[in-house]
C-alpha cells in the first residue's frame, strides 16, 4: 500500500495550524472553530479543503463519539475535523494530520459505529 505524504505545511502554516489548535484544545468543546481555523489554512495548501463532521451512524442526537484520547472526563456528540490533502487534521492528529482512510480507526472507539460527513460548522 502506497503512503500519502502529510500535508504540505510550509513554516508559518503549521504554525498558525498549531494556534488554531492552541486555542480550541481537547476539552474546549469548540471543534467547529478549531476546524474553521485550519480550513483556512489548509485551503492554501489544498483548494479542496473542506470540513468533516464525526457523528454516531444516523446521527442519533443521545449519542455519543469517543476518542481514544483522554477527554478529561468530558463527552463529545459529534466532532469536526479538516480534510486537506486527504489527510484529517484537528486536536487528535496534531499538525501532521492522519490519512482520512484511517482517521476513525486510528483515533476512534467503535469507529464502526461513526460516519464521516462532509460537512462545514456554523461560526458562531
Amino acid at each position: 500500500m502506497i503512503e500519502r505524504m502529510a500535508v504540505g505545511w510550509n513554516k508559518e502554516q503549521a504554525a498558525r495550524v498549531l494556534g488554531a489548535m492552541a486555542a480550541h484544545p481537547l476539552t474546549s468543546a469548540r471543534c467547529e472553530h478549531c476546524a474553521i481555523e485550519i480550513r483556512v489554512v489548509g485551503l492554501e495548501v489544498d483548494p479542496e479543503t473542506h470540513c468533516l463532521s464525526v457523528r454516531p451512524v444516523g446521527r442519533e442526537p443521545c449519542l455519543k463519539v469517543n476518542p481514544k484520547a483522554d477527554l478529561h472526563g468530558e463527552w463529545w456528540y459529534y466532532h469536526f475535523t479538516t480534510n486537506v490533502s486527504a489527510h484529517c487534521v484537528d486536536v487528535l492528529t496534531l499538525v501532521p494530520g492522519t490519512e482520512v482512510t484511517r482517521y476513525l480507526d486510528t483515533h476512534w472507539k467503535y469507529p464502526d459505529a461513526l460516519e464521516m460527513t462532509r460537512e462545514e460548522p456554523v461560526d458562531d
